[in-house]
């Protein structure tokens, strides 16, 4: 009878969870802390329109500082995670289990991102009821803070997760993290830029396109004129 394969073994992810749950609670309660001060008050504001747009800027801005602090947090929990790969007696033990590799890699980077995407989930619901109080925040930009927080934890971790597994060793991955991010902060804006004047190349040459064949259509309706000119000239 064929064996099936697991990619997911839920001892190992139990005993990572218990090591390192004061991470995962840390971030989670960081945010809920800071939570009630990003709310603004309704009195500060002259018009209920500027209070409506800072609301729902606030909202998003939310979403957007806890992908920031993915950049930290990712990057700590993945020298937990992959902590193993680090020693040689930790190592050997690991292997030593009757599990596969797959499998322990697998675990290891579900079980450092679940619970940061368990308790982006919880922070936004927590954002949701006390934004509500203020009868302007927009269901649209709720879903759009999660996204900004779900991605970056998914980003910076699975980020993290790589150099850890590319240098095996817990001094190097934050050096290699940090060049490999600063390299890709130099690199975007610049492509970026690129792609932006590509457009303005694009769009530069369909304008001079247009314009040379307006101007050839209008070449071709004097010659026209001037030919039907000479034509009703000669009838004369």
């Amino acid at each position: 009878m064929a064996q099936k394969t697991s990619f997911f073994n839920w001892g190992l992810s139990r005993s990572w969870l218990k090591r390192c749950w004061p991470l995962w609670t840390t971030y989670l309660a960081v945010w809920l802390i800071a939570l009630p001060q990003s709310v603004p008050e309704l009195r500060r504001y002259s018009d209920i329109l500027s209070y409506t747009v800072n609301v729902n800027t606030n909202v998003v801005r939310l979403g957007q500082n806890m992908a920031e602090m993915s950049i930290f947090a990712g990057i700590i929990a993945a020298m937990l995670m992959y902590s193993y790969m680090y020693s040689s007696r930790s190592c050997g033990m690991m292997n030593a289990l009757p599990v596969r590799r797959e499998t322990v890699f697998t675990t290891a980077f579900i079980t450092g991102l679940v619970p940061f995407l368990i308790a982006d989930v919880i922070v936004i619901a927590a954002a949701w009821a006390v934004y509500a109080r203020t009868g302007v925040v927009e269901t649209k930009n709720i879903f759009l803070a999660l996204g900004f927080a779900v991605m970056g934890n998914i980003a910076f971790y699975g980020f993290a997760a790589f150099c850890a597994v590319l240098t095996g060793s817990l001094v190097v991955l934050p050096a290699v993290y940090l060049v490999l991010g600063c390299t890709a902060a130099v690199v975007e804006p610049r492509r970026a830029e690129r792609a932006r004047l590509a457009d303005i190349r694009v769009q530069r040459g369909q304008v001079l396109r247009h314009g040379a064949l307006a101007h050839h259509r209008g070449d071709r309706q004097c010659q026209r004129r001037a030919g039907d000119g000479v034509h009703h000239g000669g009838k004369i």
